[in-house]
């Protein structure tokens, strides 16, 4: 055995989704003489067993290097055990920023892995997101993000002190990914207002005008009504706040994009450009119901804005 397990989360160890490990391959406790194998398999629960029935045989059988544990579905809390994989982001003992600030917020069990170059970040949450699991970042550092049907082999070589697994809901977890990794996988492609040519139109004619998005969250009116439109702070090539019209698990739940000229709450995965931020700021629409075809349904609304827009 070459890690030490002393320690180890206690909410992990009730868990029965644990297995012996050689390398980054996970095996059962015996032999299958039906399945002629002794490997474990994410997706066949029949293949784990308890922290402490792995850690007896780890304790006197030296073929295996460590233990692991199976992501997923985690009946003993009703949550999904899930976790952020990042991988060649540890170099001469250092660490980027961007990614302290991951780990920093999520606040929750943090390891370094069996390489001594990745993290694993662990946490419950309460439903899994829809997202590619794999994401590149810069300098080839990479992070999968996994929900289920996984196995992550366990080193409980503590990162900074984050000891304590905790459960980080599905709108924290959004928020996350928007504010740090939102660059890498440019979500908002998926969220952009599906506008018509009028619309598309009106907006660059705006843009033109100088009634650019800046321009809007400066208006004093939204200012005096929204503190926190004086509160944005730029992360790579986005500004972000705490969304004006909800609440948000992080602060910065809503981010814009000055160069595209587009605004995006990723708590809802709603946005829009300007005619949207007026939507919102304005409170004509909710945050939730600004996504793409929104004006098809609200056709009134819509010439409500145009008014608005005179007006400015």
């Amino acid at each position: 055995m070459i890690f030490n397990y002393d320690n180890f989360p206690e909410e992990l160890t009730i868990l029965k989704r644990f297995t012996l490990a050689k390398g980054k391959i996970p095996y059962q406790l015996y032999y299958d003489p039906i399945k002629k194998t002794n490997k474990a398999s994410s997706t066949d629960p029949s293949t784990w067993a308890t922290f402490g029935e792995v850690l007896k045989v780890l304790s006197k059988n030296n073929d295996y290097s460590g233990i692991g544990i199976m992501l997923g579905y985690a009946q003993e809390y009703g949550k999904y055990l899930a976790c952020f994989d990042f991988d060649h982001v540890i170099e001469n003992e250092n660490i980027d920023q961007n990614i302290l600030d991951i780990i920093n917020v999520m606040n929750t069990y943090t390891e370094i892995s069996m390489s001594g170059k990745g993290i694993h970040v662990l946490f419950f949450t309460d439903k899994p997101l829809d997202i590619k699991h794999g994401i590149d970042l810069n300098n080839g550092k990479h992070i999968d993000i996994y929900f289920e049907s996984h196995f992550i082999v366990l080193t409980n070589n503590i990162f900074q002190e984050h000891k304590t697994l905790r459960t980080i809901n599905k709108n924290e977890l959004n928020e996350i990914i928007g504010t740090y990794l939102s660059e890498y996988i440019d979500s908002e492609k998926d969220n952009e207002p599906e506008i018509n040519s009028m619309e598309k139109n009106l907006n660059d004619k705006l843009t033109k005008e100088g009634l650019t998005l800046e321009k809007i969250f400066q208006y004093p009116e939204y200012m005096d009504k929204y503190p926190e439109l004086s509160k944005f702070k730029k992360i790579g090539k986005k500004y972000y706040t705490k969304n004006p019209t909800h609440e948000s698990e992080t602060g910065t739940n809503f981010s814009f994009d000055p160069d595209k000229q587009m605004w995006h709450c990723w708590r809802h995965g709603s946005g829009g450009m300007q005619i949207e931020a007026i939507a919102l700021l304005e409170n004509i629409l909710p945050c939730e119901e600004i996504k793409k075809g929104v004006w098809k349904n609200h056709p009134e609304e819509f010439k409500k804005i145009l008014n608005i827009i005179k007006e400015k």
